[in-house]
């Protein structure tokens, strides 16, 4: 039994380490410089649970404007993805120092700052990259 129950922790941890960016994460916590970080959609309750402030996370509702919310965040996290002049906004609009992001689903991303002068890449692996401001 306790074979199995060990061959089972190693598969969820295995399935963890390819879902989330946890060699990324062990990086940023060794460079912690207290940066406003933009993160990839999926990650962002993976940082909070390692106490790692997030741009945005799963809670939706929280960031979309609607009545009783003033919040653009979700709307302006979606619009950096596809336009060169959003990025921009939200890069100067919310001061962002750091980007995390998914080598997955977010190769524009990844290109526009790979063009961008005020970035540079400081961590790559399988799963993530980080741009850092200079």
């Amino acid at each position: 039994v306790a074979t199995s129950f060990n061959g089972t922790l190693r598969l969820k941890e295995q399935a963890w380490n390819d879902k989330y960016p946890v060699q990324a994460l062990q990086w940023i916590k060794e460079h912690s410089e207290n940066k406003r970080i933009f993160n990839n959609y999926n990650w962002g309750g993976f940082l909070l649970y390692h106490d790692i402030p997030a741009f945005i996370d799963g809670r939706t509702d929280i960031y979309m404007l609607t009545t009783y919310n003033r919040s653009t965040i979700f709307r302006d996290y979606l619009d950096a993805h596809s336009n060169l002049d959003a990025m921009n906004r939200v890069i100067d609009g919310y001061r962002i120092d750091r980007f995390l992001l998914a080598k997955e689903n977010q190769g524009s991303m990844i290109g526009f700052l790979m063009q961008n002068s005020q970035f540079v890449k400081t961590y790559e692996d399988q799963i993530a990259v980080i741009f850092d401001r200079k």
